[in-house]
This record gives structure tokens, C-alpha cells and sequence, in this order.
């Protein structure tokens, strides 16, 4: 399914502050690759072999290189996949997400916003899983769970006593 806006309403905190709360669908994420090895295959050959002993600089004969990558595969060293490193600028993708993405980071970077010190916003965007659509519309019950979360959000960030690193445990996994 295409990105798609499927609902959009405007709600206010405890003091009154507006804010605006989008429901996408479909096809949300955007990754741009900012930085890659430029030749990530040869510097995984050329590592794998050094591994199997061979420490030379000689070029690959033909299928050798396809060979030493599928070698590191069968082996527990992983020290040949962390030597190559991609950078990745992600963009509207819900947390759930990020949070499992960052668990295995050998070899990547990630750049994404940080909710640590977001405060309250204007608008906020939530992705809506396709089985909580029903015949295009948002499902009523994550709908109301969303905003009041949000609600809650937006209240506590708004006390000079409540710091927005610790309010954002009331954030929904859904934002993007």
C-alpha cells in the first residue's frame, strides 16, 4: 500500500496547547544510504583469507572472491563484517522498529531523531499497522489509545518538573 494520510485530528494538552496527531499507513519509511565501503565484497575477501592465513595483496582469480564471502558464512569469526561500515539516514519509521534495528549495528550507523529531548510538538505521526485499519479507517480503540497516550505526553512535558527524557516513556512505539 502507498504512504497514505488516513486520519488527522487536533487535540490539547492540560494547559490548552494545541496539537496535531497524523495516522499514515502503507509504505512510510524512508532510508537513504549517506556512506558505504567502495568495495565492501573485496575488503570482506581480502579479510576472510587473511583469516584462512593467506596475508597477500595479490589480486582474486576469477571466482575466488565470491568464494572468500561465502567462506566467512560458514564460520563463526564475524571480525570480517565488522570491518566494513554503512552509514543509513532513516526517516519515519515507528520506534518498535529502531529499537530492534540498533541491536545488531555491527557494520552500521543509524542517524534518527531522538524522542531523549523532543518536548511537545505540533504534530505528531503514527503509523497505523494494516490490521488496525478497518475498510480504510482508523480501528477506534488504537485510535483513542494513541491520543491518550499523546494526551498524556503533552501534559507531562509541559510541568517544568517533569524532564521530556523521562515524559517520553509515555510515547507510543507507533511515532515516526
Amino acid at each position: 500500500m502507498e504512504k497514505q494520510l488516513v486520519k488527522e485530528s487536533t487535540h490539547y494538552s492540560a494547559r490548552k496547547k494545541p496539537f496535531t496527531i497524523q495516522f499514515w499507513a502503507g509504505e512510510v519509511a524512508e532510508v537513504h544510504l549517506l556512506d558505504y565501503p567502495t568495495n565492501a565484497l573485496e575488503t570482506l575477501a581480502r579479510a576472510t583469507r587473511g583469516y584462512l592465513g593467506n596475508y597477500t595483496m595479490e589480486p582474486f582469480r576469477p571466482g575466488e572472491l565470491e568464494l572468500f564471502c561465502s567462506e566467512i558464512q560458514k564460520t563463526p569469526l564475524g571480525t570480517p563484517v565488522e570491518m566494513l561500515n554503512f552509514v543509513f539516514l532513516i526517516r519515519d519509521v515507528p520506534r518498535s522498529f529502531t529499537h530492534q534495528l540498533v541491536r545488531t549495528r555491527i557494520g552500521a550507523s543509524y542517524v534518527q531523531q531522538s524522542t531523549r529531548f523532543l518536548g511537545a510538538l505540533s504534530l505528531y505521526k503514527i503509523l497505523v499497522p494494516g490490521s488496525c485499519l478497518v475498510a480504510g479507517k482508523v480501528d477506534p480503540d488504537y485510535y483513542h489509545g494513541i491520543v491518550s497516550a499523546l494526551t498524556a505526553y503533552a501534559s507531562t512535558v509541559e510541568k517544568k518538573s517533569v524532564k521530556s527524557e523521562d515524559a517520553r516513556q509515555l510515547l507510543p512505539h507507533a511515532m515516526l
